[in-house]
């Protein structure tokens, strides 16, 4: 059995345990989202999907050096959030109290939002060409750590 308390028959033992919980069940947490909250994550995903959009049509870097709710200058993405948070109060109120598992503002979930980006200009490129062949021409540069 192990007398450790992450021994392989533990770890099951817990998870077996979690998958009779009826408090984590998965439906009971997704009934719990009232659609007032979903359309909430909608509008703020929005936001960040503009944020990224303008991030990487302007070929500016997303993240910056010091990302705290004090910073000066968090970031181009995070600052994008601030302007447009600035123009309207709903916007303002959806991003002032972050939710714990909704900001969309971690480098994860932008990496991700930019591959669906990535993904549909290249499904747009072979529509417009008719599935031929095509070649792109890219420009590399070079970050501070020289990759």
């Amino acid at each position: 059995m192990g007398i450790e308390c992450t021994s392989f028959h533990n770890v099951a033992q817990k998870s077996y345990d979690d998958l009779l919980n009826e408090t984590q069940n998965i439906q009971n947490t997704f009934e719990k989202f009232t659609d007032e909250d979903r359309k909430k994550n909608r509008l703020r995903l929005k936001a960040i999907i503009y944020a990224v959009r303008w991030c990487t049509f302007e070929a500016i870097a997303f993240r910056g050096y010091n990302e705290r709710p004090d910073s000066i200058n968090k970031g181009n993405s995070l600052e994008m959030l601030e302007a447009i948070c600035s123009f309207n109060n709903e916007m303002k109120e959806l991003f002032c109290p972050t939710p714990k598992h909704a900001s969309y503002t971690s480098p994860t979930i932008q990496k991700e939002i930019l591959n669906l980006i990535s993904n549909r200009l290249r499904q747009m490129i072979c529509e417009e060409t008719d599935g031929g062949n095509f070649c792109l021409l890219v420009d590399k540069a070079h970050d501070e750590s020289n990759r």
